[in-house]
């Protein structure tokens, strides 16, 4: 079959980079002799307009595109079009949303043949297998990982599975050559390029509650060889000339061995790279032995879950640290190491009150943070904290999901704070943060090109943007 996967159009995120999810698939799928085109609509520029012309221009069977709950309505429209335009389409969707609810996905959108929820590696060729014409359509029943309609339209949502051997996988990089992406990264700067994302591992076993990352991969953690992620690292320096590595993982140090073996690998094989966790790692799982061998394989760079630091928040959020651990641990890093570190924040979590903010705006301007990206609360679907608040009746079961983005007015709150507050406290720990000799000599001091201050500028005209949009009660 003739496949496209899609990355749908959006004009909230910034960055960009190879989407791993995607260049999954499609090695995937080649490896049951499918044809397979990759289409990144926010690398080029495609709206509405250009997506139906670029439509009837190609022969598609199937489109799989990613769905998280802020895209909701944007790949709906974009399913619309290709219906309307190519009627015999096939359409998939996966990623974080239908992970967490299939199916809701599939009942409230009848533009969705099917979706996936979770790993789509085996379920998406398996898919394709049964919608074969020689091939008896009643075995979607056995494909793991997928949402479908039987013969009476009904959902149904088979088990999950989930891939042992994460060795035997690897991104179909011809497809998303990292160096057709601009210098965009999850950080601010970045010292190499171009830029590749890995994951080294999978899954989760925390239980944030206001985290769907065990939800999107399992909680349990599966991990690659060192070796094979090691490799993979070569060769995409050798193919691809890349420079500079992020681990995307959920926590690339929750085994300290592991994370160690990967470092001493990369020394070991005179990879001159620099590396970042743009995705963050727990601070409980730092010490100093790590952190110098990170520092010496090149991490240069690496964000840190402290989401706030109030202990009572903490342990609403079921974080598992403390405000005092998480402030020795960054001091630690800072008289350890040179690694820029990033301080992710949550600001209008469920029972939070203005003074466990000021807790929190508190700590980030004592502690030696280079950098901080300071978040409003999201009941993400799947999250636990999502799931108490429709029992608690605080949150309904049928949301606009294309309302629950970072960016959007129209921010939760439990009552505890109004949205005004909320979107205040945000923008004041940002604007105090950054707006600090030593935060912005820092900044600059990273700069080493026209091309990076371009980014620097873009990236702050974006903040800005954020910080003056209107405050709703």
């Amino acid at each position: 079959m003739n496949v496209l996967l899609v990355i749908p159009y959006q004009k909230i995120e910034p960055y960009l980079l190879p989407n791993l999810g995607l260049g999954y698939l499609a090695s995937a799928l080649r490896k049951q002799s499918h044809h397979v085109d990759y289409l990144d609509c926010q690398k080029k520029n495609i709206g509405p307009k250009e997506w139906e012309t670029f439509l009837r221009s190609h022969s598609y069977n199937v489109i799989g595109i990613q769905l998280y709950s802020y895209t909701h309505r944007t790949v709906l429209e974009m399913l619309q079009i290709a219906k309307r335009t190519i009627p015999d389409i096939v359409t998939v969707v996966g990623g974080p949303h239908p992970n967490a609810i299939p199916k809701e996905t599939l009942e409230d959108n009848s533009e969705i043949d099917y979706a996936i929820h979770g790993e789509g590696e085996n379920a998406f060729p398996e898919l394709l297998s049964c919608l074969d014409s020689t091939v008896n359509k009643e075995k979607l029943s056995s494909v793991p990982n997928l949402a479908w309609r039987n013969k009476d339209n009904q959902v149904k949502v088979n088990h999950r599975g989930f891939i042992k051997d994460l060795d035997s996988i690897r991104p179909a990089w011809d497809l998303m050559d990292p160096r057709s992406y601009p210098r965009l990264s999850h950080g601010l700067i970045n010292r190499g390029y171009p830029i590749a994302p890995i994951f080294s591992s999978r899954g989760c076993p925390y239980s944030c509650t206001f985290c769907s990352a065990s939800a999107n991969m399992g909680p349990k953690i599966r991990m690659r060889s060192t070796s094979n992620i090691v490799d993979e690292i070569k060769f995409l320096t050798e193919e691809f000339g890349v420079k500079e590595i992020h681990f995307e993982d959920d926590n690339f140090t929750f085994h300290k061995n592991f994370a160690k073996e990967v470092c001493q690998l990369i020394i070991d094989s005179n990879l001159r790279i620099s590396w970042a966790c743009p995705n963050g790692v727990r601070l409980d799982s730092l010490d100093t032995e790590l952190l110098k061998l990170m520092e010496r394989s090149g991490c240069y760079s690496f964000a840190l879950g402290i989401e706030s630091a109030s202990d009572r928040v903490l342990k609403l959020m079921k974080k598992g640290d403390s405000n005092k651990i998480m402030r020795e641990k960054i001091r630690l890093i800072a008289e350890t190491t040179k690694i820029r570190m990033t301080g992710f924040i949550i600001v209008g979590f469920p029972g939070e009150t203005e003074d466990d903010i000021k807790k929190t705006e508190k700590m980030v301007l004592e502690e030696p943070l280079h950098r901080v990206a300071t978040g409003i609360f999201l009941p993400l679907p799947g999250t636990a904290i999502c799931k108490d608040l429709i029992k608690q009746g605080k949150f309904p079961e049928k949301y606009d999901w294309n309302k629950l983005s970072p960016y959007d007015e129209d921010v939760y709150t439990d009552g505890s704070l109004t949205k005004k507050q909320i979107f205040s406290a945000k923008n004041k720990i940002q604007l105090k943060f950054y707006l600090r000799p030593r935060i912005l000599w820092g900044i600059l001091f990273e700069i080493h090109s026209l091309e990076q201050v371009k980014i620097a500028l873009k990236m702050l005209l974006f903040w800005l943007g954020l910080a003056r949009m209107k405050n709703k009660e």
